[in-house]
């Protein structure tokens, strides 16, 4: 389960996994592609759930040490470290990124479990940084939908003017300057747009 919250400022992408069975390598490489396809999505984003991974154990597990090494490859931190299950081990996690720190969080496990869950309770506060976000006005040109026999063609008649133009290098150059610039303000314009810079 997945959820993107956003504002003007930063996105937020909330993902919630159960895992159950036996750890295997194909749950790393599914969780490597989704944290690929999360990590340009948003400034930051938690994973948390009943992962089923004793994390506790993760020096004597080479599984439980990859799926770390993983989830720690793409910046993630874990923040449960007390047990979460009536039988030992952190099983229920929480995962964070933060681009620039922009979201800080800390959890805590509620040992006293009145819920009759063999599952304890965790709990997580969230504190959001919110910048402004800085635009520039970038300039370009669409270069995709050129027709490229125009363009040549073009090209060369500039060039060919410039053969029979006179005065000195640097006027030459000059002028075959302007000359080119007004072709190709003719055959792909400049383009301005605000793009964010943060």
């Amino acid at each position: 389960t997945a959820a993107l919250t956003k504002n003007e400022a930063s996105k937020i992408i909330f993902v919630v996994i159960y895992r159950t069975g036996p750890l295997s390598t194909l749950f790393i490489q599914e969780l490597d592609l989704l944290l690929a396809n999360l990590s340009g999505r948003a400034d930051s984003f938690v994973l948390s759930g009943d992962l089923n991974i004793h994390f506790d154990l993760v020096s004597s597990n080479k599984l439980i040490s990859q799926t770390l090494d993983t989830l720690q490859s793409y910046g993630l931190r874990k923040l449960v470290e007390a047990p979460t299950h009536v039988g030992g081990g952190s099983l229920d996690q929480i995962f964070v990124y933060s681009l620039k720190n922009l979201l800080e969080c800390s959890a805590w496990v509620e040992p006293n479990n009145s819920l009759g869950s063999d599952h304890f309770p965790v709990y997580c506060d969230f504190h959001v940084t919110l910048t402004s976000k800085f635009y520039k006005t970038v300039h370009y040109r669409s270069l995709k939908d050129l027709s490229m026999p125009d363009f040549e063609s073009q090209l060369a008649d500039v060039v060919n003017k410039s053969l029979d133009l006179k005065g000195s290098f640097d006027e030459v150059i000059n002028q075959l300057t302007i000359d080119t610039n007004t072709m190709l303000d003719t055959v792909a314009p400049l383009k301005e747009k605000r793009i964010s810079v943060i």
